[in-house]
């Protein structure tokens, strides 16, 4: 389906947090050092987010193009490497299994300065903590 506004196709973006708790589920009370690692590649991409918020959509792209697009290639190569050395039917393939089911749409704020890497912010407990602040 395409966009009204500009005609191009529109893709579905998914939402970072949602990877990141799928593997932070063990961690939290098992030692569990592939999803340690994940994690840790998460966390340096929302630290780039958090440099490239405030900015306007073309500069936030061209953060993303130049910082974080490396990190994503180097998680995607990392990402293919672990699962083949885990089994997919373990908590650990699992949530492995679901951030590569959902790549396409993770990956797609490199594309767009607009789309948020995270939805949290726009859920309703997300919304709430925003009004909160203000």
């Amino acid at each position: 389906m395409p966009d009204l506004l500009d005609n191009q196709p529109i893709g579905l973006a998914n939402c970072w947090a949602h990877a990141r708790c799928k593997l932070y589920e063990f961690t939290h009370n098992n030692v569990a050092p592939t999803a340690e690692a994940g994690l840790k590649k998460i966390a340096a991409l929302y630290r780039i987010e958090a440099q490239a918020r405030g900015t306007s959509a073309q500069e936030r792209l061209a953060i993303r193009q130049q910082k974080s697009a490396p990190k994503i290639t180097a998680f995607k190569i990392w990402l293919d490497q672990v699962r083949s050395q885990v089994s997919a039917k373990s908590p650990t393939g699992e949530a492995l299994k679901y951030i590569a089911k959902y790549w396409d749409g993770l990956i797609l704020f490199l594309t767009d300065g607009r789309i948020e890497m995270d939805s949290m912010l726009w859920k309703p407990h997300g919304l709430y903590k925003l009004m909160r602040s203000t």
